[in-house]
């Protein structure tokens, strides 16, 4: 007869396998994000150094005057600020703000510079640029280098892919300490028998539509041990009867039997029977 027996679930693997693959995605992101913005952010530093001997910082509302040497122009600011211009085809056409992020320290003149923002220009053009209305701080604008044109989309798809990175790698870690907690529980559950043991039950019959697994040795049926036998009681020898009263044998007559377990002997010559009491 063929018997089934019931082996427990498989360990629960998915939020392990899930915080791995987390993990290896946030530490891609945080390497592009390296890639892209170290060199990038390493380049501004030194545009800013070699700045610094031709240019000045002027306060934020004045105005800056300078004629251009490429295809854009770049405004360091020391913080936020709006920018307008005029050139040789009228308004100056400004993109957005961007930060250098943190932890990027860029000094100009003595001043801290927090972000840049960039513009079209013509090569061999002037132009009068002016960013923020009279406020705390300054600005420098200038003809914008090659690299910092070129590297821009780079710089800030490093930034989002840091970001994501870093986002996936928390991820990753609550996972892990799912799984974990997981495992934990499902060990404390499924403490089964040593492998080469059959599963038992103690203390009743198999679940409907399972077979019995056959009881190991010294157990019962059940998988309880079987309790040792019981050594047997000492008993005390039966009473002895006691003789009746009877008066003494004449000489040369055997004693008067007393009932005991040994029979009397027979009558013969020398055993005569003792007279009636």
């Amino acid at each position: 007869m063929n018997q089934t027996i019931a082996q427990p679930k498989s360990k629960p693997k998915g939020a392990l396998i899930a915080a791995l693959v987390f993990l290896l995605l946030g530490i891609a992101g945080c390497g592009f994000a390296a890639v892209k913005t170290v060199p990038y952010i390493s380049d501004i530093v030194d545009f800013v150094s070699d700045l610094d001997q031709v240019a000045s910082v002027r306060p934020m509302g004045e105005p800056v005057s300078f004629t251009s040497t490429g295809e854009d122009g770049i405004a360091l600011l020391s913080g936020e600020a709006v920018c307008t211009g005029e050139g040789p085809s009228g308004a100056v056409n400004f993109e957005r703000y961007e930060a250098f992020g943190p932890g990027t320290t860029v000094e100009l003149g003595g001043v801290t510079m927090d972000g840049y923002i960039l513009f079209d220009t013509e090569s061999g053009a002037d132009y009068t640029i002016t960013c923020g209305a009279g406020g705390r701080g300054g600005y420098v604008a200038t003809t914008a280098p090659s690299f910092l044109v070129d590297g821009a989309p780079g710089f800030l798809g490093g930034i989002g892919a840091g970001l994501a990175g870093s986002f996936f790698v928390l991820i990753a870690i609550i996972l892990l300490i799912v799984g974990l907690v997981q495992r934990s529980s499902w060990k404390k559950r499924n403490q089964g028998p040593q492998p080469g043991q059959f599963p038992t039950q103690q203390g009743g019959p198999p679940p409907p539509g399972q077979a019995a697994a056959p009881p190991a040795p010294g157990q019962n049926a059940w998988g309880s041990p079987q309790p040792p036998p019981a050594a047997p009681q000492p008993q005390a020898p039966p009473p002895q009867p006691q003789a009746p009263n009877l008066p003494p044998p004449a000489p040369g007559t055997p004693p008067p039997f007393t009932g005991g377990s040994q029979a009397p002997p027979p009558p013969g010559p020398g055993n005569n029977p003792p007279p009636p009491g």
